[in-house]
């Protein structure tokens, strides 16, 4: 997300003039190992699975419900039809840059 300062501020110990321009990163969200005991791993369910993707508070994503029913369908219908079906541990994800999130690009499977 781009956003301009609407007054000068202090955020941690960077100083932004009023009208500066700046990047906000939400896709870096959630990934503190001071709060999550493995930021990088995909734990559903867990109770360090909190990610601010679909926003917080007000700014809470009205689609949000849909988004996770539809991944929920999408998922059980693979598993369904593919129950032997697991990730090829070997070959790592592949992924590129698309700012302000990163793409996966090839994803290794094993029936």
């Amino acid at each position: 997300m781009y956003r301009t300062a609407v007054r000068d501020v202090v955020v941690g110990d960077v100083h932004w003039p009023r009208e500066a321009g700046y990047f906000c990163c939400t896709s870096a969200a959630g990934r503190n190992s001071r709060s999550h005991t493995c930021p990088a791993r995909f734990s559903p369910g867990s109770r360090s699975a909190t990610h601010l993707a679909f926003g917080h508070g007000i700014h809470f994503c009205l689609g949000a419900g849909f988004a996770r029913l539809e991944l929920g369908i999408a998922t059980q219908g693979i598993a369904a039809r593919m129950p032997s079906l697991t990730l090829a541990p070997e070959l790592p994800p592949g992924h590129r840059t698309v700012l302000p999130l990163r793409a996966l690009t090839e994803l290794r499977v094993r029936q």
